[in-house]
């Protein structure tokens, strides 16, 4: 078995430790990137403002 096959193992049984009730599985930066932790898929300016409908009834005062 290589590294890489110890790795994910590692990953799979905190992943599986993550789902006990009051455990705290710790994930090292690497591990948490791995998972998609740092993957950025907030909203951008111009998508947030399109996506509120409400805006302008706001704006006139609900009406």
């Amino acid at each position: 078995m290589n590294n890489r096959n110890i790795r994910r193992q590692v990953i799979a049984q905190k992943l599986i430790d993550a789902q006990t009730p009051g455990f705290q599985a710790e994930f090292d930066p690497d591990e948490a990137e791995l998972l998609g932790a740092f993957t950025e898929d907030a909203l951008s300016e111009t998508e947030a403002l399109d996506s509120s409908i409400d805006q302008p009834e706001l704006v006139d005062g609900g009406q």
